[in-house]
């Protein structure tokens, strides 16, 4: 998802082999249309992500399958027909290690909402909406989040853009735990272009 070098502060939790093993096509996936959508091509040449340059070098039914996805609209602009439920399994484990990070609960159950878009799709209301969300409750007390948020000594705060979220690396990842309704969830955006949210 970053790009090397990694930075600093990199988020990381621990998790077993075996849950890490059951990403692994679902990422893989979502890394290589991710690229091919920001390209606008399935060539592996054509790649501006070299995650997603690498994936569809080495892996020619993926790349058989990325090509398949994509369509020619009557105004030859590019449709993608992408893997909602891939991509929904990516965006889960993400919000799920984000939400265990910084508040120290477990969402394990499956989630209430999964979605995902363009930014660019998005109307002047429907974007204002999903980066200024405002919290209707705090987080707990001495959560990695709380401290962040309101000890002006933590380094951490230096990472909030001013909309809440944190900008793990500019222009690539930036996520806001959303604490509203009676729910938790995640919402990020990925390489400025794609908007998600995950909720409990």
């Amino acid at each position: 998802m970053l790009d090397e070098p990694l930075p600093g502060h990199f988020p990381m939790v621990r998790v077993c082999i075996d849950c890490n093993r059951d990403q692994s096509e679902a990422e893989t996936y979502f890394y290589a249309i991710l690229s091919a959508v920001l390209s606008g091509s399935h060539r592996p040449e054509d790649q501006i992500l070299p995650i997603g340059e690498r994936v569809l070098r080495s892996d020619k039914s993926l790349r058989r399958r990325i090509f398949e996805a994509k369509n020619i609209a009557p105004d030859g602009s590019l449709i993608w027909n992408v893997d909602h439920e891939l991509i929904g399994q990516v965006l889960t484990a993400y919000a799920r290690g984000h939400i265990f990070l910084e508040t120290g609960e477990l969402a394990l159950d499956k989630p209430a909402r999964v979605v995902f878009k363009p930014l660019a799709t998005m109307g002047q209301d429907e974007r204002t909406a999903f980066l200024e969300v405002q919290n209707d409750v705090f987080p707990e007390l001495g959560s990695r989040l709380f401290i962040t948020l309101f000890d002006p000594q933590d380094e951490r705060r230096q990472l909030l853009d001013a909309n809440g979220f944190f900008v793990i690396q500019p222009n690539t990842y930036q996520y806001k735990v959303v604490l509203r309704n009676g729910q938790i969830g995640i919402r990020s955006i990925v390489r400025n272009f794609l908007a998600t949210e995950v909720s409990w």
